[in-house]
């Protein structure tokens, strides 16, 4: 008995280092096999562009197409994860079903109901026109004989009405008399009421703004003194420059290998041109990727390619991020408070 429960325990012990061993493996993968990434694109009139993102021996691989339409795939080994084709197919298949449905309506309201074309149907419609001929010629009959009795009817109640009407002519003028009067007094008052209510809310709203003029102001002069004091600290000082080497470093490490990048702009106005160029030249500085520039100063163009090849480690990345959690000014300033 001792013998199988120790054999079992064995047996446990074995699977658990197993899993443990594996999930080892999977977060060192994780953190130093890196991500390698291809990025084509170029603007010739139309934008075309691709981008290939794979892990771990192609383990994991993202394709995104772009040309004339935006194409995404994502596969593990030879499974589909996720594509965008799918939906676009079952877009079509909808399409394609409302077509169907309004063809057979069509086929429905020429051919009659349920789309039978036989005799039947149409010896059916020449019953149906006989039926309604001979409801018509009811219906007129009837109606002649309810109007001939309502002319009767109405020469009796018109002598009543002319008799009655006379009598309440007078009454109606004095009583309209009075209703013009205070119509006219009323709408002299609901605009005075405008008037005022017009100059109150334009007070009001030229106290609001000076307010929030006053206040703005306020704001930005204890911003000021706030940025002013921040930087005249030397623990400050030290800060910033230790982040920036890290924004540096980060670039390093998220910079292409191989890249070839060729851009041809130009703006009938020469001054944007120039503070274009100038943009490019402080960000060539900054990352250190030669790019190959043709500006036009004095024409409209934009044209060019890019090819971008490279590699990041998660790894890398995270000691950059701890270095900067880890640093005891930026928890003070971004973090603690």
């Amino acid at each position: 008995m001792i013998h199988i429960i120790l054999m079992i325990l064995k047996i446990i012990g074995i699977v658990l280092l197993g899993i443990i061993a594996t999930a080892v493996l999977l977060i060192l993968a994780v953190l130093f096999v890196p991500v390698r990434y291809k990025i084509r694109a170029e603007y010739y009139n139309s934008v075309i562009a691709e981008i290939k993102v794979s892990w771990f021996l192609s383990l994991l691989r993202l394709n995104v197409n772009y040309n004339k339409e935006l194409n995404i795939k994502a596969k593990a080994l030879f499974f589909t994860l996720y594509t965008n084709s799918e939906e676009k197919r079952k877009k079509n298949n909808r399409n394609s079903k409302k077509e169907k449905q309004l063809t057979d309506v069509e086929k429905d309201d020429v051919w009659g109901y349920g789309g039978q074309d036989n005799g039947e149907s149409g010896k059916s419609v020449e019953l149906s026109k006989k039926d309604a001929d001979q409801t018509l010629k009811k219906d007129n009959s009837l109606r002649g004989e309810n109007v001939s009795n309502m002319d009767n009817s109405s020469t009796t109640q018109d002598e009543m009405k002319d008799d009655f009407g006379a009598s309440e002519k007078t009454e109606n003028s004095t009583q309209d008399e009075k209703n013009e009067k205070v119509s006219f007094i009323g709408k002299i008052k609901d605009i005075l009421n405008k008037i005022v209510s017009k100059i109150k809310s334009l007070i009001e709203t030229v106290i609001n703004a000076v307010k929030k003029v006053d206040g703005a102001r306020k704001n930005l002069e204890n911003k000021i003194n706030k940025i002013k004091s921040m930087v005249s600290d030397p623990a400050n000082k030290e800060m910033v420059r230790f982040l920036w080497e890290q924004i540096k470093l980060l670039f390093k490490k998220l910079k292409p290998t191989k890249y070839n990048i060729y851009l041809h702009f130009g703006d009938e106005d020469p001054e944007k041109t120039a503070k274009v160029l100038m943009y490019l030249s402080v960000a060539y500085g900054f990352m250190g990727i030669d790019m190959d520039i043709v500006p036009e100063f004095d024409k409209k163009v934009m044209e060019g390619n890019i090819f971008m090849k490279g590699r990041i480690t998660v790894f890398s990345i995270l000691l950059i991020a701890l270095r900067v959690y880890r640093n005891k000014q930026f928890r003070k300033l971004f973090i603690d408070n």
